[in-house]
């Protein structure tokens, strides 16, 4: 998604509600799949919140927040996804993110907090809050009340419920996407899932109620000279730099953890991690940057502040 304003617009998207309409900062909402579901597709790690049941005495649910891996997909059962390829699922994955509803899929274990509420519950599910940030810039203004961050995020809202054991194709499938949302083609790269390892794997799907989106691409904006520079005894002897810093996530070189000796060191099997992290790296930055770009808000401010800076100079 590029960090211009032409995101999607918001015919094929989720219905606003009062769980997932944006209050503060309207413009910044947006409701559309492809956004929406964009911003959990790139986050590594979202928090999922909930309540469990009161067990401290006082009668009152104990929120719980976990950080936990997320991903977003729609499993068509007429699929053979055994039989396709890693990039051919990335395709239709894609298509699905960005045209239709999909599911929000939790990878936990038997002991999680999250799986225990839901064994516990009298409908088998639990209501949760699902939210996922991506941090594009720090924002600096030229007073401390203006200063903010270059930000995407999701809010999904569902109902959390197991996967059950005998739907082995459903949690493969799960498995396979989360898999490869922690590196794309990763699946394929690696030796096949032991049968008896998948026994230990509890895969938590979440049928999504509702969601939006909030995002901030944009330089310092406007604000009045007046308040700023007026009300700020002394600006003419004090010089104050302002604008963004990009911020964005950057994997480093690949450390070997050497135990396959040199057939773990060849060239094919390190290809598949050096294009991802390449194409990642290059990827984050140049949205973070384009993000803080200087817009016709900044350059038509700049005219505002020397207009009202000559007229205020003793």
């Amino acid at each position: 998604m590029s960090a211009n304003t032409d995101l999607p617009d918001n015919t094929k998207g989720y219905t606003q509600k009062r769980l997932n309409t944006v209050r503060i900062h309207k413009d910044r909402g947006h409701y559309d799949y492809a956004t929406v579901h964009s911003i959990t597709n790139l986050t590594l790690v979202s928090h999922v919140a909930f309540n469990v049941k009161d067990e401290e005495g006082d009668g009152e649910d104990t929120p719980i927040n976990l950080p936990l891996t997320c991903v977003l997909g729609s499993y068509n059962p007429e699929i053979d996804y055994e039989n396709i390829s890693d990039a051919q699922l990335h395709s239709e994955h894609q298509k699905s993110m960005r045209t239709g509803s999909v599911e929000a899929y939790l990878h936990g274990n038997a002991g999680s907090m999250l799986y225990k509420a839901i064994k516990a519950s009298e409908h088998r599910s639990v209501k949760v809050c699902i939210t996922s940030t991506k941090v594009d810039g720090v924002v600096l203004v030229l007073t401390p009340n203006g200063h903010s961050l270059n930000y995407r995020s999701a809010v999904i809202h569902g109902t959390a419920s197991i996967v059950p054991p005998e739907q082995v194709a459903k949690r493969r499938w799960a498995m396979r996407l989360l898999t490869n949302h922690m590196s794309p083609g990763r699946w394929e790269a690696t030796y096949p899932v032991a049968e008896s390892a998948m026994k230990y794997v509890q895969v938590i799907e979440v049928q999504i109620r509702t969601a939006s989106a909030k995002i901030r691409a944009s330089n310092i904006g406007g604000f009045d000279p007046a308040v700023a520079l007026g009300q700020s005894p002394g600006w003419q002897h004090k010089d104050i730099w302002s604008g963004i810093i990009p911020l964005y996530e950057v994997l480093g070189s690949p450390i070997s953890s050497g135990v396959m000796g040199a057939q773990g060191e060849s060239e094919d099997a390190l290809k598949q991690v050096e294009d991802w992290l390449s194409r990642q790296n290059e990827d984050s930055k140049s949205y973070a940057e384009a993000a803080a770009a200087v817009s016709s808000v900044e350059r038509d401010l700049r005219h505002q502040i020397q207009k009202w800076q000559a007229s205020h100079r003793q």
